[in-house]
This record gives C-alpha cells, structure tokens and sequence, in this order.
C-alpha cells in the first residue's frame, strides 16, 4: 500500500461494476459504461471512458511529461494493459499490485479446482465430500464460524486436487509478512516452483502469471 501523496497515482478498481467507483466505494449512477480513473490521492486525476490499452494510453499522452517523470509509486490490479504501459511510461515508479486482486484470483482459481472436483465425482458417484464447501475453502480463516471450522477440518482429511489448492493458497499468504523485497522474491519463486509441480492446472495459470511479472518489474 502506498501512502496518499501527490507523487503516487493509484489505478484502483477501475472497472466500475456495476458501480463502484474507487476504494471506499463511492456509489454513483454518472458511468454507465466500463471506466478508468486515475487517483493521485486525494484527488481525481484522469477520467477515460473504456477499459482497454487506447484510453489508459490516453492518460500519458493527454498529461505532462514531467507530471509523469514525478510519479514515484503506482498501484494497479494485474490487467495486463496496466502492466504494460505502467512499464513502459513509469519505468522509475514502485509499481505495486493490489492485494485484493492477487487474493480474489487465487480464490478464484481454487474455486475452479473444487466445482471441477465437485461435479466429477458426481458423475462417477461418489460420496459428495465438497458439497457446500465453498465458503469454509474460500474465506480467512480467522473468519470462520465454529461449524465451518469443523468442516474445514474434515475436509483437510481427504487427499484430494482441492485440499492441495487450499493449502497452496494458504502457503501463499505468507508472502504478505516479509518486509524483504529480496526475501519476498524468494518465497515467490519457491512457491511457484511447487505449484508449477502440483499438476493443479488453474494453479498452474497463476504461477506462470505471477512469475512472469515478478521477472519484468
């Protein structure tokens, strides 16, 4: 997280659905259509109408050069226009990918991982196991109820795709205490070498993805 600042510009939640604006969510009917805005916190500094490379683009031909020399630190979602052309124009900036995201695709992908499990051992019948286990699998732990701590528990027990994506998620979550970027490298490429290994596909997706935008930055 970078501090608020006039140096640091913040692309955050850009995709206006259905119609949140920025963090914390602001409500409004003004865009009807997908939008980017551009935060140099506290205020707004660029509006384009779309999300797709032509309009960002638009923000660094439209504004000064030197404004865009100054920025020192950047904070995206992982949309690969953003990568790209966050690269190319603030090669300097810290360019920092926001947490939410990172954690929503990583749920996301486990997600795939148990419907797939889920559905096929319906089609062989056989004990449903993951019927309902979505919300112990996909919520903080620390969040859980004491009934879903239980279920977790007991789902833990089996040697299945699922639980093997569960607790890569959850090893993943160690990355987030380093205060190391060095350090944080290496837990990164340990992490994505086991998973590379799992044979867990959707997880697969991710590690190429993470470390293909750790070896650019």
């Amino acid at each position: 997280m970078c501090n608020p600042s006039e140096n640091c510009l913040d692309f955050k939640f850009p995709f206006l659905i259905p119609k949140t604006i920025c963090q914390p969510c602001v409500c409004s009917d003004t865009y009807p259509w997908p939008t980017t805005l551009i935060w140099a916190l506290p205020r707004l500094l660029w509006v384009g109408k779309e999300r797709t490379i032509e309009s960002f683009q638009g923000f660094f031909t439209g504004m000064d050069k030197d404004v865009i020399s100054k920025i020192a630190f950047v904070r995206s979602d992982m949309w690969g226009p953003y990568l790209k052309l966050i690269r190319e124009n603030c090669s300097e900036a810290l360019h920092i990918l926001d947490r939410f995201h990172i954690v929503a695709n990583m749920n996301k992908a486990l997600d795939n991982v148990r419907a797939e499990k889920t559905s096929r051992m319906k089609r062989e019948g056989r004990a449903p196991v993951l019927r309902k286990s979505g919300w112990p699998l996909l919520r903080p732990s620390e969040n859980l109820g004491a009934d879903q701590h239980f279920r977790l528990r007991d789902l833990l027990r089996y040697n299945l795709k699922t639980v093997r994506a569960y607790l890569l998620k959850e090893a993943f979550q160690q990355l987030w205490e380093y205060s190391s970027p060095a350090w944080a490298g290496k837990f990164l490429d340990e992490w994505c070498r086991q998973t590379m290994r799992s044979r867990i596909e959707p997880k697969k997706k991710i590690a190429v993805r993470y470390a293909i935008i750790a070896n650019s930055s």
